[in-house]
């Protein structure tokens, strides 16, 4: 069935209680757990798990065709109450489906897990026949508000309107203190990690040269270069990944993004830039296939910016820098992240259509990973899984450019039932995991977003025949 309320967020509640005799075969064995609030559920059994998805659910469950349950977390400028979201979502929904009719009543207090909670089931009549929805809320704290959004066809809605409530009986919260110990130790662990990893080790793991197909429902929608080794910026010997992306974007359009990755060698000097431009297919600037690939020229930035003023002079070196979409394009159509971490401050300058935005932070004391690690972690991970040295799940502290901000990232490595590995890779605790999948000799076979695509390894010659024309 075609999911009505798709990107629509709004607070509806519903309220009725949960059934106690909720059957326990209606749930997976195995728990959902999310690292932001340290929430956990049991999906439906047999249910299609899609994290991350377009309409910024953090996950969604989808039982056949005829049922989805989506979770979102909200949070709000001020103090909300679970009655203030109540009313809210009452005037909301009707006003988004004017004929929609409750089909309870009733007002009474639920419990979402072992927290008051509250829900809400509408039944919505359309062109294509009726469809129920249904969303349920629970408040971590004053600020943040957990929201379940559930849609059925009207023909499945007493069968699938139970098994939406099992699962909200089964969720658990941890504690603050208990979620903070469990972050503790992860960072611990990192902090440990990052120790005996050297520079040596990472330049090892990385490509020299790789292209990677970028796929979505089975079609080629970009394709991306990936190339890393030494490099000289700031005065210092160092090592450097550069990474070319070509994606689509609609019909029309696509994004061309260059990003360049740098670590001193013994020195703590780091520094990124990260281009994005959107721009008319027609115009062929940018990244193009070829069967030769030399690498670009490394202009290094000259070592008096660092004291004198750090951000300045390396945000001027990229501006100098030709940028991937070329000289057609007009500022208002890209956006460039630029950071440098010298010593123990890291700055920021995030540079978007209309606007300059600067930050700055200390570099974290424990389990800071550098953009360029984040590139070589998954395969170093599998190196030593490989080695017989499988590591423990960690966290580290890490700049996440979407969030514009330090992040706290958890990985996790496990062996793959087909043989092999895989490394779970969470760059956020409010983002969705995004998988590595290796085979027994270390080569990646694919690497899964949170939101469905996928990217695989491909020749040079192969993205060439794949993207001629396009």
């Amino acid at each position: 069935m075609p999911w009505r309320l798709g990107t629509v967020t709004m607070l509806l509640l519903g309220v009725l209680t949960v059934p106690a005799w909720a059957d326990d075969a209606l749930l997976a064995e195995e728990r959902w757990r999310e690292t932001a609030f340290g929430l956990s559920l049991r999906p439906p059994a047999e249910a299609r798990t899609i994290e991350q998805t377009a309409d910024r659910a953090l996950v969604t469950f989808l039982v056949g065709e005829s049922m989805s349950i989506r979770l979102y977390f909200r949070q709000t400028q001020k103090a909300v109450t679970l009655e203030e979201v109540h009313e809210r979502a009452a005037e909301q929904f009707v006003s988004l489906f004017p004929a929609a009719a409750i089909v309870q009543d009733e007002v009474a207090e639920v419990r979402i897990g072992q927290r008051r909670g509250a829900r809400w089931y509408f039944i919505v009549p359309s062109e294509e026949g009726e469809w129920v929805a249904g969303q349920a809320f629970m408040m971590i704290d004053p600020y943040t508000v957990a929201m379940f959004q559930y849609e059925s066809d009207s023909h499945s809605y007493e069968q699938s309107r139970e098994m939406f409530e099992a699962v909200l009986e089964s969720v658990e919260l941890m504690s603050p203190q208990d979620l903070d110990a469990q972050r503790t130790a992860l960072v611990e662990a990192g902090d440990a990690w990052l120790a005996q990893v050297s520079q040596a080790q990472m330049a090892a793991v990385l490509p020299e040269r790789q292209w990677l197909r970028l796929l979505q429902d089975g079609r080629d929608v970009g394709y991306q270069r990936i190339e890393s080794g030494p490099a000289e910026q700031l005065g210092e010997a160092g090592l450097e990944v550069r990474i070319q992306s070509h994606t689509l974007a609609g019909e029309n359009h696509a994004y061309d993004s260059e990003s360049q990755l740098f670590v001193a060698d013994d020195v703590p000097i780091e520094l990124w830039s990260l281009v994005t431009t959107l721009r008319p297919l027609q115009d062929r600037g940018g990244l193009q296939p070829s069967r030769e690939q030399p690498n670009r020229s490394r202009r290094p930035v000259q070592p008096g910016g660092v004291t004198d003023s750090p951000i300045e002079a390396l945000a001027e070196h990229w501006r100098q820098r030709p940028r991937v979409a070329g000289p057609q394009q007009s500022p208002e159509q890209g956006w460039a992240d630029t950071g440098l971490r010298s010593h123990e401050r890291i700055t920021v300058s995030q540079e978007g259509p209309t606007e300059i935005d600067n930050k700055e932070w200390s570099v974290p004391p424990k389990a800071y990973l550098s953009q360029l690690a984040v590139q070589a972690l998954p395969a170093l991970l599998v190196e030593q899984a490989r080695a017989g040295e499988v590591a423990k799940p960690m966290a580290f502290y890490a700049y996440h450019p979407n969030a514009g901000r330090l992040m706290l990232r958890t990985v996790r490595t496990e062996p793959a039932d087909a043989g092999g590995w895989r490394v779970y890779d969470r760059p956020a605790p409010d983002r969705a995991e995004q998988t590595y999948r290796y085979d027994d000799r270390g080569r990646l076979i694919e690497r899964r977003t949170g939101d469905g695509r996928v990217f695989k390894p491909a020749t040079a010659e192969e993205i060439r025949t794949r993207w001629q024309g396009r």
